[in-house]
């Protein structure tokens, strides 16, 4: 193949003079490193190519070794859809390298390229989300280039498998992962080995695996694994590092000792991995804790309350983490524990936790971490998430800094902060804020390519570019990564939260019953948005029974969606009655006052009380009583028409309209700014224009008959055909998507209705909660 021509590769096309791959309506560009790669492939259809030829021919006199070209391989077949234990494009021949087996054809210039659709500026960000893998490829070889150009050799690659548990009840799991996490740590410190993170290796945890195929996917050249058995007060400690390409042991070791002795022999597996795999004499000791080893006990309750906290039982991690304090308090990993498991548990709505006091209790845990244990980074990511509820962007901003300071390697730092920037760009509507969070996936893909935490962030940000099958591929490969019933519940909880914003409410009852089976009855949010979706599928009996099985059902965003079931049932008296007493005890609210009261000023609005509102309006310290949410500001406009205060309607909607054009500019469009749209033309006295955008949220997902059919706005057009004719179609879908649902409870049936497998081990639970 020539370079720079356009070749065929199955159902693709490849321009190697622009490096991109297009597919029907697809287009994808790859980054110059994989494009070579794809282009040498395709020259040789057929052709076993191996690594090293790889290298010399398009790195010549580089050392770069195998585990780039690896990771390469493997983000080609990400963007071109193929799949490694089934290949359809690029085929590993073990041992020898690898094989493109896809047809290929040349295809002449000028015509079929003239036919494919240029990228729109509104697709600029679904194109990052599936192209960032391939940026961390270019990274990573531009790294490994510009440190060898010397031909210095490169860092062994290691990766640590959890302890197997090997006890006889088979209940001393978090032992095992606690001495895995020990040694990834220590590890980590020394400059000549690179170690894959925690969540990475972790995703083997109870697998039987081919150490090969491990090596492989993890870019890792050796792995180190082994097993913990505790009986009559000893331990006894397995360890084995092996070659991740031949599968060959190359040092292991037996050690029956005294529970209190398990330090010393996690330092001495990890002064035996340096010594094979880097240098006899170096440094390996490293103090994970700090502050010095707690009473072995006490560290065994502070990696319960982390192995408590992992599978969303916050409580009780809590609960350990206190106690951890109680008898070290010099302990600074148990601040962070205490703190993250806190923030978790508020974000989650964890029922058998004081929300009231959880912030200001996180709050001073941090502070007591960072005065324990200063150059560490988890206090510092604890803090950002903590800043990330409280939106104070600023704190963020400057934990972030300094936690990178400490440890630029910590991926947790990365990802919480990523979390940060995601929800910033959502509340302001600022594609700047993706683009850096796309930045910090990239890096710490590089550090953890499995991790789960980071597929739920990609995920997000797929999601507000409106590139939904991205977001539900990539929430269901974390699903399939999942070790543990937290991990399943909180990608089954991702996948409702999906389907929930799509408004396809049948998956999202399907998916949130399924996570609520795998979390347990305490994570509250799932529970609450369970009943959110039965009250859109105008299923109100259902939302008032699923809110009724919450502790505190009308606290926190239960309350809202509360509120909303009256709204949509009528009940307008209740309705009014409880947002005015919520509105006394507004300062008294865990959610900022403005929040609570732009949601009071929409109920209001839509049940008629517009008197109220004004007063409402009046106690608002805000620039020309902008309520900051644009359905609100919808809702106030439509009060001032009615009073006959036009100036000031105007303001809302003017703000509403800008609203719906900084969406559109940003390519975060959702349905709520398909609805504020439609309604602001309707104030406008548009009528064809609100009805046309209507129609358009219509065939984009938008099903909320029963809202439409009471919002105050649009009843100047309740007489409309085309308004009466989208409400039926509406109410139609919404009929079969009940009966949907109720044959899946039925039949017991969740995973049927969205199409997904139990995950082995995991299952071992009713699927049935009516």
């Amino acid at each position: 193949m020539t370079t720079g021509a356009t070749i065929g590769i199955g159902e693709w096309q490849f321009d190697a003079s622009s490096n991109r791959l297009f597919c029907d309506t697809r287009t994808l560009d790859l980054e110059p490193l994989p494009a070579r790669v794809l282009e040498y492939l395709a020259a040789r259809p057929g052709q076993v190519v191996s690594s090293d030829e790889l290298v010399e021919a398009l790195w010549p006199r580089k050392f770069v070794g195998d585990s780039p070209v690896y990771r390469i391989i493997a983000e080609l077949r990400r963007a071109l859809g193929d799949d490694a234990s089934n290949p359809r494009y690029i085929k590993t021949i073990r041992k020898r390298g690898y094989k493109l087996i896809a047809e290929t054809r040349p295809v002449i210039a000028g015509r079929e390229t003239e036919k494919l659709p240029e990228v729109s500026r509104k697709n600029w960000l679904g194109l990052v989300v599936l192209s960032f893998a391939l940026l961390a490829g270019l990274v990573v070889f531009a790294i490994w280039l510009n440190d060898n150009r010397n031909a210095s050799p490169q860092p062994q690659t290691i990766a640590v498998l959890p302890f197997e548990d090997l006890s006889r009840d088979g209940e001393e799991q978090f032992l095992g992962d606690g001495i895995a996490e020990v040694l990834i740590h220590q590890l980590s410190q020394i400059d000549e080995l690179q170690v894959i993170a925690r969540n990475s290796s972790f995703t083997y945890k109870g697998q039987n695996v081919d150490i090969r195929d491990v090596g492989q996917t993890l870019g890792a050249t050796k792995i180190l694994e082994g097993s913990v058995q505790r009986g009559d007060g000893k331990l006894r400690v397995a360890a084995q590092l092996i070659d991740a390409d031949s599968g060959v042991h190359v040092w292991s070791k037996l050690f029956d000792v005294l529970d209190e002795d398990l330090f010393a022999v996690q330092d001495e597996i990890a002064s035996a991995v340096v010594v094979e795999l880097v240098h006899p004499g170096a440094p390996s000791n490293i103090d994970l804790l700090a502050t010095g080893a707690p009473e072995l006990d006490v560290y065994e309750l502070y990696l319960l309350g982390r192995h408590n906290a992992s599978n969303l039982r916050p409580s009780e991690a809590i609960d350990m983490f206190r106690e951890v304090i109680d008898r070290d308090p010099g302990f600074g990993l148990a601040y962070v524990g205490l703190a993250d498991a806190l923030l978790e548990g508020f974000d989650l709505n964890a029922q058998s936790l004081d929300r009231s006091g959880a912030l200001e209790e996180a709050r001073n845990a941090i502070d007591s971490a960072v005065q324990l244990i200063p150059e560490r980074p988890e206090p510092y990511a604890s803090r950002i998430l903590l800043a990330t509820i409280e939106r104070t962007n600023a704190v963020a901003d400057s934990a972030y800094t300094r936690a990178i300071a400490l440890d630029h390697q910590n991926v947790d730092v990365h990802i919480r902060y990523l979390e940060n920037l995601v929800g910033r760009a959502w509340l302001e509507l600022n594609k700047d804020h993706l683009v850096r969070a796309v930045e910090l996936a990239d890096r710490a893909e590089q550090i953890d390519p499995l991790n789960l935490r980071l597929k739920y962030s990609l995920a997000r940000i797929a999601r507000l570019s409106g590139a939904f099958d991205t977001s539900e591929r990539l929430l269901r490969d974390a699903y399939r990564l999942s070790t543990t019933r937290g991990e399943a519940a909180r990608a089954l909880g991702e996948l409702a939260f999906l389907h929930y914003h799509r408004e396809q409410y049948d998956k999202a009852v399907a998916y949130f019953h399924l996570a609520r089976e795998h979390a347990g009855t305490d994570i509250g949010v799932y529970t609450a948005y369970l009943a959110h979706s039965y009250g859109y599928l105008q299923d109100y009996g259902s939302a008032q029974r699923w809110l009724a099985e919450l502790e505190r059902p009308y606290d926190g965003e239960a309350l809202f969606i509360h509120w909303d079931v009256l709204l949509l049932t009528g009940n307008d008296e209740q309705l009014v009655r409880e947002v005015n007493a919520m509105l006394d005890s507004a300062d008294d609210s865990i959610f900022p006052l403005e929040y609570t009261q732009s949601l009071a000023a929409f109920f209001l609005g839509n049940t008629g009380n517009c008197e109220r509102l004004f007063e409402l309006t009046a106690e608002m310290d805000m620039a020309a009583e902008r309520v900051r949410q644009p359905a609100a500001d919808c809702t106030l406009a439509y009060c001032y028409q009615q009073q006959g205060s036009d100036q000031k309607a105007d303001e809302h909607i003017a703000f509403a309209r800008d609203y719906v054009r900084r969406s559109e500019a940003n390519g975060m469009i959702t349905m709520i700014e398909r609805y504020v749209a439609a309604t602001v033309f309707a104030l406008e006295g548009d009528r064809d224009a609100a009805l046309s955008k209507l129609e358009a949220a219509y065939e984009a997902g938008m099903r909320t008959p029963d809202f439409l059919a009471r919002d105050q706005v649009m009843a100047q057009f309740a007489d409309d055909e085309r308004l009466q004719n989208l409400i039926a179609r509406m109410r139609a879908d919404m009929e079969a998507a009940r009966k949907r649902v109720a044959r899946a409870a039925q039949e017991g049936s969740w995973y049927g209705l969205v199409d997904i497998d139990p995950l082995a081990g995991l299952h071992g639970f009713t699927t049935s909660e009516e």
